[in-house]
This record gives structure tokens, sequence and C-alpha cells, in this order.
């Protein structure tokens, strides 16, 4: 057999192997990633996203003498949760960049949220391997001071998030109010966003001799009350 003939055979045979190795990456579940959060401490929560795709989201919680629970999620699949004593897992999520967010302290009552202290921000790869994030202790400031944001109507927004000199501090999720305690005295910056509205950004002077409370409005961006 002539050295052409040998190669017009070598690629029948690669043409005709190309369908079972589309079919076996098909099948091949490598492509599903998993995101393990660690060292999830009392009164810890965490809200994972991409940034790419805001509509996948998942808010975990662990409360001071509780398991670590999932609150809600959107856009992920069923019974991709699992938890153990101090971490949780999701599972089956696509390949790409999330984004973790977590904080410490959090107490929720009847339409607030309490937050202590500063919050923690990482991007993790979910890729064919496990990804881990280790939640980290937030640097908290020993402060007697008390911030509250109030809105005054619960859930609307629904998903707030609070930074603080351009430090990220948390979330609040269905509340009419947000309180932070223990940031540094003095002028502060704060900047409250929420999806579908235009964020905030405003000045105030925190106190350790009493609490500040600043009443806001977030107006919508399609122009809706």
């Amino acid at each position: 057999m002539s050295r052409n003939s040998r190669r017009v055979l070598a690629l029948v045979a690669m043409a005709a192997a190309l369908p079972l190795l589309a079919i076996a990456q098909a099948d091949d579940p490598a492509g599903v990633g998993t995101l393990t959060l660690m060292a999830m401490g009392p009164e810890y929560a965490a809200f994972v996203t991409r940034p790419d795709d805001p509509s996948l989201r998942a808010y975990i919680t662990r409360a001071a003498a509780g398991p670590v629970t999932l609150e809600w999620s959107a856009g992920l699949p069923e019974d991709s949760f699992a938890a153990e004593a101090r971490s949780a897992t999701l599972a089956g999520l696509s390949p790409g960049v999330y984004l973790v967010s977590w904080w410490s302290g959090q107490v929720r009552a009847a339409g607030k949220t309490l937050l202590s202290g500063l919050g923690a921000t990482r991007h993790v790869t979910v890729g064919s391997l496990p990804a881990h994030v280790t939640l980290d202790a937030p640097d908290g400031i020993a402060a007697p001071t008390r911030l509250n944001i109030v809105w005054g109507r619960v859930g609307l927004p629904s998903d707030v998030s609070v930074y603080v000199d351009d430090i990220y501090i948390g979330h609040a999720f269905d509340s009419a109010e947000l309180s932070v305690f223990g940031l540094a005295k003095g002028d502060r910056r704060v900047r409250i966003a929420a999806p579908g509205y235009r964020p905030l950004d405003l000045t105030v002077a925190l106190s350790t001799r009493h609490e500040t409370t600043r009443f806001v409005r977030l107006p919508r961006l399609d122009g809706e009350e």
C-alpha cells in the first residue's frame, strides 16, 4: 500500500471517530463543577452569584446555634445543595468565574437586618475540579457606633448591598432597613445599591455617643415608583 493510501485511510478513521469523541465529551460530567464554602462561623451569611449572569444566585446562612442552610436560590439545578456542620457545597455549576460575598454577625428581625463589622468578597473559578473558598473572618472594626439605613418598604428593593468607604459591608434581603455596628467614627462615605435601582451615595457622620439614621429612597432604573 502506498504512502498516500495509508494517509487517506488514516484521515477516514479520524473522521469516523469524531462523532464518538463528541458523544463522549457530551456525556463527560467533568464540565459540571462544584463550589464548597468552608469554615462558616456562627451568624455567617454568604451570597454566591456569577458576575456575567446575575440571575444565578444562592443565599446561604448559618444561625448562631444551628446548621448551615440554603435560604433561597435562583438558576441552580435541583438538589444542588449539600451542607455539613460548617460548610456548604453547590453542585451542578457551569464552568466560569463566581463571586462569593460573606459577612458575619448577621441578625435578622422582622423587616430589619443587623450587621456587625465588615464583609468580604472573593472571585473563584469553577471548572472540572472542585473549587473551595475558606470564609475567613472579616476584619471588623471595634467601635461603638451604629448606622441605620432605612428605605421603608420590606422587599422593595429585596436585595440591597451596602458599602462604606468603598468597602463591602454586606447584604440585606427582604428588609426595610439595615443597621451596621462597629464602624469607625467620623465622616463615612456610604453607597447603597440594588439590582434594578440607581445606586445612592451619601456621606454620614458617625459618632460613638449616639446612633446615626438616614432615610433613603432608591430610584428605579425604569422610572416606575
